[in-house]
């Protein structure tokens, strides 16, 4: 039970969630995760105060819901729920989530404001208790880009996979921190939103469905509005009711960067005689904005499972509306697993603009291996003589200070170039995954520029770095494989022809040894 003022956390979990690594020391992923919020409260300071609670005991299952879990469930302000098939499947974690729902049975529409979900991993939304539905809740996964349909996991085999790891138990102790100032009255509350929204909103065009898709695409049209994309042509907008209506999705697939398509059984009402249903008329339409030149494309959804109906095939259902094109992506997962895969799709899949003007101001974080630290010297001279300001990683010190210096940086620098000379392939291509999203690191907003300087020696991975830059995590390649000491002229492509002037000042932070 949590101490008079403090908000109370229960955490219910499955014991198989919390599994030590298969193999050397370490903690399962409850552990981890609890260990993490736990100090990252103490980092944020008190007040307020949050309590922790949760059974770590060594019981045999019948002793399993007792007075001690009881009393926890009373104490508690809020139930972190650990969402997986584990959880799913226990007898005892569902009891706790209806023990503490007790509570709220004179208003059942408060329950939900004082459950948490952590999905540690992807389960089937339709299986959740109906408590639980419409929880989005703190993503420990996130849809694998090379695999639709499939998930990489942030926590695996008793290891975590950072930064995403830290990024999302951030958000998590960051909502707590701000229920507890709530609780205590404390103005300095913290409103975390579960989701970040892209900077800048961009036109998706979302075919009008047939009447059987009609609830999967109100579920999609929520999902881009709620991250600030815009859906054309507007859902509120009645489709004409005549030859128009081409003209109608033209002008909206005009502005869209990609179409998606979500087909069902049924094709649709027909505009007018001549015309083909609208879900077909929509997929002719778009797959004439498909050209060589352009990045347009189209995601179909056509799901295996449709209303419990036998198994369909996504291709062949996709072959009954309309041919194929070599450039679509056809789905055949869950709406939900789907929508992932929209989102996914969409953030790496940005249209690359070319960085922006450093400011005169700038400060750049040059990113480098240690064998690489007289090279990465170079580089910032050669800036130094544009007046930009550099600051550098360290590394001597505890493994935690290391991070928490590296993390620091990419968070507040105004751009990032990462020097490749003699470091390794996996670091420099590590480093670049790492900055491709700029909101999961905690930034206010994008990098001014992401660069790579690739320096001597050259070899047939440098060059493919140089001849085919991976977009739209970099946005520039700066060749120096053919000079030892690189001058600002050199760096122009990075700089944005920033004009040469006296440095006032060295505008160069020290660098650790």
């Amino acid at each position: 039970m949590a101490s008079h003022g403090a908000l109370g956390i229960f955490v219910s979990y499955a014991r198989n969630d919390d599994l030590p690594p298969v193999e050397g020391a370490g903690r399962g992923f409850v552990s981890t995760l609890v260990a993490y919020v736990e100090n990252r409260l103490v980092e944020l300071g008190k007040p307020p105060v949050a309590e922790i609670w949760r059974d770590n005991r060594a019981i045999v299952p019948s002793e399993q819901f007792g007075p001690k879990i009881e009393a926890g469930l009373d104490g508690a302000d809020v139930l972190l729920v650990i969402l997986s098939n584990n959880w799913l499947n226990s007898e005892w974690c569902n009891r706790e989530l209806q023990h503490f729902a007790r509570r709220f049975e004179d208003d059942t529409s408060q329950i939900k404001r004082h459950v948490i979900v952590v999905n540690k991993l992807w389960v089937d939304p339709a299986r959740r208790p109906p408590l639980l539905q419409g929880q989005e809740g703190y993503k420990f996964f996130r849809p694998d880009k090379d695999s639709p349909g499939g998930y990489y996991e942030y926590f695996t085999l008793g290891k975590s996979r950072l930064p995403e790891f830290q990024s999302v138990v951030e958000a998590l102790a960051l909502d707590l921190w701000g229920r507890a100032c709530t609780k205590g009255n404390i103005e300095t509350a913290i409103v975390v939103p579960t989701a970040a929204a892209p900077a800048a909103k961009r036109a998706i065009f979302v075919a009008r469905p047939a009447p059987d898709m009609k609830t999967a695409f109100d579920r999609v049209v929520r999902e881009l509005g709620s991250r600030d994309y815009a859906v054309v042509p507007d859902p509120a907008q009645d489709i004409p009711l005549d030859t128009s209506a081409v003209e109608f999705f033209d002008k909206a697939l005009e502005t869209a960067e990609i179409a998606v398509h979500l087909l069902g059984e049924k094709s649709g009402f027909t505009p007018e005689e001549g015309l083909p249903p609208i879900a077909r008329l929509q997929l002719e339409r778009s797959a004439k904005r498909v050209r060589p030149a352009s990045s347009f494309r189209r995601l179909i959804w056509a799901p295996s499972q449709l209303n419990g109906s036998i198994s369909r095939d996504p291709l062949e259902v996709l072959r009954r509306f309309a041919e194929k094109m070599e450039s679509d992506k056809v789905d055949g997962s869950d709406l939900s697993a789907f929508v992932d895969f929209l989102i996914e799709n969409l953030r790496d899949n940005a249209p690359v603009t070319g960085a922006h003007a450093l400011p005169a101001d700038a400060r750049v974080y040059i990113y480098h291996q240690k064998d690489d630290t007289q090279y990465a010297m170079t580089v910032a001279r050669a800036l130094r003589e544009r007046a930009i300001g550099t600051v550098f990683p360290i590394f001597q010190g505890e493994a935690s200070a290391l991070r928490a210096w590296h993390e620091k940086q990419l968070k507040n620098c105004d751009a990032v170039l990462v020097c490749w000379a003699n470091a390794d392939e996996a670091f420099t291509f590590s480093v670049i995954d790492e900055c491709s999203d700029w909101r999961m690191l905690g930034r206010k907003s994008n990098f001014s520029s992401r660069a790579v300087a690739v320096g001597p020696p050259r070899n047939d991975r440098k060059e493919a770095l140089i001849e085919f830059p991976p977009r739209p995590e970099v946005d520039v390649v700066i060749d120096l494989t053919a000079t030892d000491k690189p001058g600002p002229d050199d760096l122009g492509a990075f700089t944005n022809a920033i004009p040469v002037r006296p440095a006032a000042g060295d505008g160069t932070a020290s660098i650790p040894t």
